[in-house]
């Protein structure tokens, strides 16, 4: 018996591993898949339902964490806290004296070979970890397969819903579970969003299935539905409640997240090399269809001030010619550098992360 021992944080990195793993060359058969384009909205396969109330589809979270620069800092900083971890595998329940010990310590070995190279794409175990933080992070929820070198066609039973008539049959998800006495030969981490729990009316789990969405829309066409035991999936999620929905961290941060990418577009607007400042063009001299115009791509450009606004004057006697009325920053304009920073922080308080750690004394 083997258990991992408490995690003692160090400055490790992927290169601590003495050499790139090698495959793993055992056979397997890996139910999930890897690759999976997720258009994220309501869908029903079996019992399994994606939570209709989520504000950000998948796709959006992730966009958002590859684009926004707070968002990516903090949850690239916990990433790296937890997949550097050492982490070290002890003997439990014996001793050195124990005529079991040597037993231990070969299990020892075997796990600490295996977790060495956890699966076939040769990945160390820290980039595992990497991989599940990540989407824990991002999406609330981390997935593991847990791949078996031998499975066989059957099905998940799930009983008939409550109100049923009265000698109703379990429904039959078909699936490819591991047989009895089939060994574990790889672990590999699989996107979580499109991962979710086929649950029964009282909460109980009889397994997994992972939806495969249409890139040409929002439906999920259940034939490609892929359904999995409770033994193939290793389901984590980083804040469980008894209401079953998820509540990915950035969604909680929507409005801060879409101020700071209307603050960083502004910003660029107003240092861009032929940036016009802020002002009316008066045209005298000039109306009809003309004038017309001109007003009309006024209020077209309304709130984008880096674009030139046009006023005109329909009287010939005014004289001609142009005149710029230039406008001054507001005193809103400047205290929005002190919104900015705060939302920051707001950004770093709801991910947990010192400020510090961001940069920040």
């Amino acid at each position: 018996v083997v258990r991992v021992g408490r995690p003692v944080e160090a400055a490790a990195t992927w290169a601590t591993v003495p050499a790139r793993a090698k495959p793993r060359t055992e056979v397997r058969e890996r139910i999930a898949s890897q690759v999976t384009s997720i258009v994220g909205a309501a869908a029903q396969v079996g019992a399994a339902v994606v939570d209709p109330f989520r504000i950000l589809t998948p796709d959006q979270l992730w966009l958002v964490y590859t684009r926004v620069p707070d968002v990516r800092s903090a949850i690239d900083s916990i990433v790296r806290r937890i997949a550097t971890w050492r982490f070290t595998l002890e003997p439990e329940g014996v001793d050195i004296d124990d005529p079991d010990y040597d037993a231990a310590l070969e299990a020892i070995a075997v796990a600490g070979r295996f977790l060495a190279a956890p699966n076939a794409n040769g990945e160390t175990w820290q980039e595992l970890v990497a991989k599940v933080v990540t989407d824990l992070l991002v999406y609330e929820h981390g997935v593991i397969e847990e791949v078996y070198d031998r499975t066989e066609a059957s099905a998940v039973l799930i009983p008939p819903p409550a109100g049923s008539p009265e000698g109703s049959q379990p429904e039959r998800l078909p699936a490819r579970l591991p047989v009895r006495g089939a060994k574990l030969a790889e672990l590999v981490a699989i996107n979580g969003a499109s991962v979710e729990p086929i649950t029964g009316r009282n909460g109980s789990i009889y397994g997994y299935t992972q939806n495969l969405y249409s890139t040409m829309g929002p439906s999920a066409n259940p034939a490609q539905a892929v359904i999995m035991g409770r033994d193939q999936i290793v389901s984590l999620s980083l804040f469980p409640n008894t209401s079953g929905r998820r509540s990915p961290l950035i969604e909680t941060l929507v409005n801060e997240i879409v101020s700071i990418m209307r603050a960083s577009e502004y910003s660029m607007a107003s240092l861009d090399a032929d940036e016009i400042p802020p002002g009316v063009l008066v045209l005298s001299g000039l109306a009809g269809p003309a004038a017309v115009a001109a007003k009309a791509d006024f209020q077209n450009l309304k709130g984008k001030d880096q674009k030139i606004r046009v006023i005109t004057n329909p009287d010939p006697k005014s004289g001609g010619g142009a005149t710029w009325v230039e406008f001054r920053r507001t005193p809103k304009d400047l205290a929005m550098i002190d919104i900015v920073k705060e939302i920051r922080r707001t950004i770093w308080r709801i991910f947990g992360v010192m400020p510090i750690e961001m940069g920040a004394s």
